[in-house]
C-alpha cells in the first residue's frame, strides 16, 4: 500500500495544523475525530487518511524539534 502524502491543496493545512497543536493539544484531539469521521463517514480511502495524519505529524515534529 502507498501512502499518499502531499495530494492536494489541504496538505498544507494538516501540516499547521499539525504544529499548531504542538503548542494547544486539544487540537489533535480535534483533528484525529476529524479523521476518524472522515474515514467512516466520508467512506475516504485509507491511503489518504494515513496520509493526512503523516501529514499533521510532519507537522507537529517540526515545531517540537524548533521548539
Amino acid at each position: 500500500m502507498q501512502v499518499e502524502i502531499f495530494d492536494d491543496w489541504r496538505s498544507i493545512v494538516h501540516v499547521i495544523v499539525g504544529g499548531v497543536s504542538f503548542l494547544f493539544p486539544l487540537i489533535s484531539i480535534i483533528f484525529f475525530v476529524y479523521e476518524i469521521a472522515e474515514y467512516f463517514v466520508k467512506h475516504e480511502d485509507i491511503r489518504c487518511t494515513i496520509g493526512d495524519i503523516v501529514e499533521f505529524s510532519i507537522g507537529f515534529t517540526a515545531i517540537g524539534l524548533l521548539v
